[in-house]
């Protein structure tokens, strides 16, 4: 497995959040969404959900961090048969608690590669609190 953690400049929540939570980057064509601290529905709530929380942020800087692109891949070589979507979802949680239960987070899973890989978007700011979420 690698892990691999980007982060975002600028405040392009939908695009991120567009990409994904796209079911077309599965074979069943239906999207798989994980989520933590957020009670839309629909890719327009999550987006004004995280607009909304980064409102909030009490410390504005040039090169502030608006969001994190989380990439958590899986090589070619483990047997995808056997990560189906529950087990998939209980490594997303897993990996919501080990990095701060105070953020937004949606989390997709991807199959339209050779190796199955989940997209994870985290919020820059604590969920209502305004402080940085490193």
């Amino acid at each position: 497995m690698i892990l691999k953690t980007l982060t975002r400049h600028n405040p392009t929540f939908q695009s991120l959040l567009r990409y994904v939570i796209d079911g077309s980057k599965r074979t069943d064509g239906k999207a798989r969404i994980i989520t933590h601290n957020l009670r839309s529905e629909n890719l327009e709530g999550y987006t004004q959900e995280f607009i909304q929380n980064e409102a909030m942020r009490k410390s504005v800087h040039p090169r502030q961090i608006y969001m994190y692109h989380t990439i958590i891949a899986f090589s070619d070589k483990e047997n995808s048969d056997n990560l189906n979507d529950e087990i998939l979802q209980e490594i997303v949680k897993e990996y919501f608690k080990l990095r701060g239960r105070q953020g937004l987070f949606a989390a997709g899973i991807h199959r339209d590669k050779k190796s199955l890989h989940l997209h994870v978007v985290e919020s820059g700011v604590e969920f209502r609190t305004g402080k940085a979420f490193r």
